[in-house]
């Protein structure tokens, strides 16, 4: 269990073919690390965020979910490894609607 908190996503991913987004991943991986790797020989993906979690225990236990359906909620776990319903939402890990072109959650 990690005391920071977890995340989960649920989408859908997008293999990235594009030369000029391929291109554009290796030259923003090279100026962070100083290393980009040779084509082809690397898998770079989009994601298409269709729902979004975080999850803490311990002792300030947080449950956090978006969808775009839904929009943004939180809640208390009950126990750990039981998830929480988020008032008036609904089971929080239900739902899978697409993000509208976002691979973050909007707040």
């Amino acid at each position: 269990m990690n005391p920071g908190g977890d995340v989960k996503l649920t989408g859908l991913a997008i293999d990235e073919r594009d030369p000029d987004v391929r291109e554009a991943y290796r030259r923003a991986l090279r100026a962070r690390i100083e290393w980009a790797p040779d084509e082809p020989e690397f898998h770079p993906f989009s994601m298409d965020v269709r729902e979004a979690i975080y999850l803490r225990f311990g002792e300030e236990p947080v449950a956090w979910s978006w969808d775009e359906a839904r929009g943004s909620g939180t809640a208390a776990p009950r126990r750990p490894g039981v998830t929480a319903d988020l008032p008036g939402q609904g089971t929080f890990l239900s739902g899978h609607r697409r993000a509208a072109g976002s691979s973050h959650p909007r707040r």
